[in-house]
């Protein structure tokens, strides 16, 4: 009997202090998880949420030797803080109904950010557009309250937004449930109080889970062109058309803004979440499926081999043989310049000026949703392979990535809770 009771006292002890570590750490007492989450800066994702949940989320919490995590780089230290976008409520009520629906589309409150003149443009998914000064990047408040910008845009999820001269380019799903399609509207930014917008695009062929949709303005052939990227796959639902010339989705499309003709760029891809384009290259960043995440060379009229061809697999199922070919040029397509293995949830690339940091030249900054990082890659002379990336981690899903040059600084746009990112170096 005496056992068993001394059994109920350390049971009791036992629970006792769980609860109460539970409680110092939850409420900050003596500053503990100010303390715990310095040492261990990947807690304060999705290792903080579950700690307490009874679910196996303790690994990669020590800094390896290539693993740095914000502010902390190789070379420099960056600022880094998160402000609070204030939505308006129609987008907060229909976002918390559609969470409720589920879905993995309706998960997050995903935006796209531009600048114009000494403006930044927000364009939220449901279709929302904002404005504010980017001086405001640099007050002390910790909510950014912009202005909402009237709009006619009717749509059930936006896509990107791309500002060129005085023109906005949104690209979104349009049609019905039972034909959703693929557009791209483009409105004047002479008026800032409300935003008229006229589609350029619209696919003509039905799709039921669109998605890419980033753009770019085609400066390498310099010839007045927009491209964006097409898909229409759910995980491990495999279809031709991104071989087929006759479908526009799983490509690049090139769009004549003289007069709104288009044609197929490049074909054979998956999901392509970023797209850059400069004088001397097309570079787009392409979700893969399990542990294929791409970024690729964009030549035109090539093939990067989707369905075909991946060097990742099913998410579904543990096949003994390879679905798809584990080379691209021994069967005609593209190779890639890197593919991810494991895959990071890839999303926008940008060129990062020199300006930003001395110790960051030539470099590009690759942004990451399922991996909540960022990679600081620099590529060789002819974009055929990387010299070096550095993964940097943020702790956040980065949907999109702009450069303020007149900052110097960094702009993220973090979608889990709808939060303004601001990277600069520490002077």
């Amino acid at each position: 009997m005496k056992k068993f009771l001394n059994l109920i006292i350390i049971i009791i002890v036992s629970v006792l202090l769980i609860y109460l570590s539970k409680l110092f750490i939850e409420n900050n007492l003596f500053n503990i998880q100010d303390k715990i989450y310095k040492k261990y800066p990947n807690l304060k994702s999705d290792f903080r949420k579950n700690l307490f949940k009874n679910e196996s989320v303790i690994e990669n919490l020590n800094n390896d030797y290539n693993y740095k995590f914000l502010p902390e780089t190789q070379f420099v230290n960056l600022n880094i803080k998160s402000k609070k976008f204030l939505f308006s409520e129609s987008f907060e009520i229909m976002q918390a109904e559609k969470k409720i629906l589920g879905g993995y589309k309706n998960r997050f409150k995903s935006f796209f950010l531009d600048e114009y003149n000494d403006n930044i443009i927000i364009t939220d998914y449901l279709g929302g557009i904002y404005s504010f000064k980017t001086k405001n990047l640099d007050q002390d408040n910790n909510t950014i309250e912009p202005f909402i910008i009237k709009n006619n845009l009717k749509t059930s999820k936006v896509l990107d937004s791309l500002i060129y001269n005085n023109l906005l380019f949104v690209s979104y799903i349009g049609g019905n449930e039972d034909c959703e399609t693929i557009n791209i509207g483009k409105a004047n930014l002479d008026n800032l109080l409300n935003l008229f917008f006229e589609d350029i695009f619209i696919s003509k062929e039905c799709g039921s889970y669109i998605q890419a949709g980033r753009m770019v303005i085609n400066k390498k052939d310099n010839d007045n062109t927009l491209l964006f990227s097409t898909t229409d796959q759910t995980p491990d639902v495999i279809t031709d058309r991104p071989q087929k010339d006759d479908s526009i989705f799983g490509k690049i499309i090139s769009i004549n803004l003289y007069d709104n003709s288009f044609s197929i760029y490049s074909k054979g891809h998956r999901n392509i979440q970023g797209l850059y384009s400069d004088k001397n290259v097309i570079i787009a960043t392409e979700h893969g499926p399990r542990g294929g995440d791409e970024i690729n060379n964009i030549i035109k009229n090539n093939n990067y081999g989707w369905p075909i061809a991946s060097y990742g697999e099913l998410y579904s199922e543990n096949r003994s043989e390879n679905v798809y070919y584990k080379n691209h040029e021994k069967y005609g397509f593209e190779e890639p310049i890197y593919a991810f293995v494991p895959s990071i949830g890839i999303s926008e690339i940008i060129n990062l000026p020199n300006s930003f940091s001395k110790k960051f030249i030539d470099n590009f900054i690759l942004t990451s949703l399922y991996g909540r990082n960022i990679f600081r890659i620099k590529f060789d002379k002819n974009f055929k392979k990387i010299i070096f990336k550095e993964k940097i981690y943020v702790g956040k899903r980065i949907r999109d990535i702009k450069y303020i040059e007149s900052k110097s600084t960094l702009v993220f746009a973090f979608e889990e809770e709808g939060e303004i990112g601001i990277v600069n170096v520490v002077k």
